[in-house]
């Protein structure tokens, strides 16, 4: 005699079923430093969602990040990258700057965590005393993730896919 499955086992099996569907937001993915710089003119600290238009326009016809490009190709970034600015704000004078601190990004439960470095001058070290903008462009993938962070910036950028 065949027993009925009981409420509990059918719901056990449905909610197995479900979750083994579902796609995991966790692990890590792969990032790569476009553009590191220390005249980006972004004022403000922070992280912010570049297009590929604004980095073409910022890499020709005398944008902010020109200069660079005129000595070097153009760095190739394929439409499935989405581009991230890191800015560090304005400073007061040369030898801050940003980095990549690796090659691979943590995503825990939706939201990318950069692995950046800033660096800092040596106090007391001869520095160029001008303003400085210093920015780094990260390429990473457009998918797996719904915000962006790093522990260098309280504020979290949110992505709209």
């Amino acid at each position: 005699m065949k027993k009925p499955l009981s409420s509990f086992a059918l719901s056990s099996a449905l909610l197995m079923g479900i979750s083994a569907c579902s796609t995991s937001t966790n692990g890590t993915i792969s990032v790569r430093s476009v553009f590191q710089g220390q005249q980006c003119s972004y004022e403000k600290a922070g992280l912010y969602a570049i297009d590929h238009n604004l980095l073409a326009a910022l890499s020709g016809g005398g944008g902010k990040l020109a200069n660079r490009w005129e000595e070097e190709t153009a760095p190739q970034i394929s439409t499935d990258e989405r581009l991230i600015l890191v800015s560090l704000g304005q400073k007061p004078s040369g030898g801050h700057s940003l980095s990549l601190a690796g090659e691979a990004a943590k995503v825990a439960d939706g939201v990318v965590t950069l692995p950046l470095s800033a660096q800092q001058p040596v106090p007391g070290s001869m520095q160029t005393m001008q303003l400085t903008y210093p920015c780094l462009i990260i390429a990473l993938p457009t998918r797996g993730y719904t915000s962006v962070r790093s522990d260098l910036f309280p504020d979290v950028l949110t992505i709209d896919q």
